[in-house]
């Protein structure tokens, strides 16, 4: 019964965003974490032997996570799930480097966004435009990948500008020789946006159609790609509910969600990707 912990989890997350990031005190402490973030970025790409400066920024990356830990209102049940992931995170990043291995620094380091994005993507679509123009001079001057500044638009809530980003990445990837994983991750970022953030099944389809195109000499990625149209063609063939009640969502969960149970997914790329956002974006309406 994963799956339903996992949505029991997020709705909380979803229920009490709006109002926790509401005080002033959480927000300073949350900027320090986000500047700190931001600042140690351009650094984890570098690969002398020994980095000092990156040693520097995990430690005060780290000090600021247990500064914001003591938050009275990160404490809560709530949020605490989150902030140990993100500790953990932490720990995983400077244990890595450490030992030199900086492939999976990097990966654990784009992680991050993605679980602050768990509570930040429920909060109003039009705030990020006042973050953007408040942190416009840190980020230019620290944030050169496209996948970083998709996550971080991602994470500001300009998801057309995450897209715009991955799409850019997807071209370059397209280019050389493609890393498979890779690949699949960020179609899989794109798919994640159009349902489950700008609930739009029709862009999502195009989204598909063109990157099938595009990658039409890697079969294991046509695959997918199948896989998800046939997914999002069933999908939109069945009947959703006209509002989502506590009723009508345990009914989808049992249609959609509990024959999923034993789905097999790789690199966390799942072939029901479709029906799994979709019934994210669905639960964050209830």
């Amino acid at each position: 019964m994963k799956l339903i912990y996992v949505l029991a989890l997020s709705l909380i997350i979803i229920l009490t965003a709006k109002q926790s990031f509401a005080d002033s005190k959480t927000k300073t402490k949350m900027h320090g974490l986000f500047v700190s973030y931001i600042e140690l970025l351009p650094y984890i790409y570098q690969r002398e032997e020994k980095n000092k400066v990156v040693e520097e920024k995990l430690k005060q990356l780290e000090a600021v996570l247990k500064r914001t830990k003591h938050d009275k209102m990160l404490k809560s049940a709530n949020f605490t799930p989150v902030l140990n992931i993100l500790d953990d995170s932490i720990k995983d990043i400077q244990s890595s480097y450490r030992l030199k291995d900086e492939s999976f620094s990097r990966y654990r380091l784009k992680s991050v966004l993605k679980t602050c994005a768990a509570c930040h993507t429920q909060l109003p679509p039009h705030s990020f435009k006042k973050v953007e123009h408040e942190y416009a001079d840190i980020i230019k001057q620290n944030v050169k990948e496209n996948y970083d500044l998709a996550m971080l638009r991602y994470f500001l809530r300009d998801y057309k500008g995450a897209i715009h980003y991955l799409d850019k990445e997807l071209t370059e990837l397209n280019i050389k020789r493609p890393d498979v994983f890779v690949v699949r991750n960020r179609l899989n970022e794109v798919l994640k946006i159009y349902l489950m953030n700008l609930k739009d099944t029709t862009k999502a389809k195009s989204f598909i159609e063109i990157q099938n195109k595009n990658f039409a000499e890697q079969a294991n990625i046509r695959s997918l790609l199948k896989d998800w149209s046939d997914d999002l063609s069933n999908w939109q063939k069945a009947k959703q509910p006209a509002a989502i009640t506590e009723a009508s969502l345990t009914k989808l969960i049992k249609i959609h969600l509990i024959p999923l149970e034993n789905e097999i997914s790789y690199g966390n790329v799942s072939t029901k990707a479709v029906t799994l956002y979709s019934m994210q974006g669905l639960l964050a309406n209830f």
